[in-house]
């Protein structure tokens, strides 16, 4: 779950180019970051469902509102 959100939502970060086998072909993987705060909290909650997030997917919107509502508060630095 945490790949498909990251692959998804996230920003690439790195890609490499990897051989595969004795034919030579390459496949390329890619990497990405988790989502900032600010991701999280705009999506949807049946994109997340979708992706097999299940019962957690109302949470994860929900809590980076919260994050962020507490930071803009002052509670954290």
């Amino acid at each position: 779950m945490v790949d498909a959100l990251c692959t998804t939502y996230g920003d690439k970060i790195a890609e490499e180019k990897e051989e595969e086998g004795a034919e030579g072909s390459t496949s390329d993987r890619k990497y990405f970051a988790f989502p900032t705060l600010e991701k999280l909290a705009t999506i949807r909650e049946t994109s997340l469902r979708s992706m097999g997030f299940g019962y957690r997917a109302r949470y994860i919107p929900t809590a980076a509102k919260q994050i962020l509502e507490k930071d803009v508060e002052g509670m954290y630095i």
